[in-house]
């Protein structure tokens, strides 16, 4: 009863709004690129976990990521949204909620173009954090991991 499509589509075209979420895509544009569609997330988990009461912890996750010549031409810091939740009785055994925040066209060196990415993965985005959503604020044995991965 908690999941709401109007949440999950408003999401989907949140995310479609950032033009292109490419991981080569700007860091630092509030409104435009990776950058941007990671900071929206971490916002999300926080305003999730401020709901209920700092039932979740939010991490921004990072990591520089060297160039391979194939689709890394340059090194590149990789942003990731994670969200955590704590289990109550086993806390080290862990359920991994996850769809990844990064888009892109046909050429994967192509980071400018547009890449909306409604269905790769907005989608998948959306069903993190609706399900953070639906799950926060209830005690589980088990810690539950949510993740927008790029």
């Amino acid at each position: 009863d908690n999941v709401s499509q109007q949440r999950l589509k408003a999401d989907v075209e949140k995310l479609v709004s950032f033009g292109t979420r490419h991981t080569l895509s700007a860091q630092d544009d509030p409104k435009r690129g990776i950058g941007a569609a990671v900071d929206w997330g971490l916002d999300e988990f926080s305003r999730i976990g401020k709901a209920c009461g700092g039932c979740l912890e939010v991490l921004p996750v990072a990591e520089v990521v060297e160039a391979d010549g194939r689709r890394i031409p340059t090194p590149t810091l990789v942003r990731n949204a994670v969200a955590i939740q704590r289990g109550t009785e086993r806390p080290n055994e862990v359920v991994i909620v996850q769809g990844h925040i990064d888009s892109r066209v046909s050429d994967p060196l192509d980071f400018t173009s547009d890449a909306p990415g409604a269905n790769d993965d907005g989608s998948g985005t959306a069903l993190v954090l609706e399900a953070a959503r639906a799950l926060a604020g209830t005690k589980y044995p088990t810690t539950i991991i949510y993740a927008l991965l790029s």
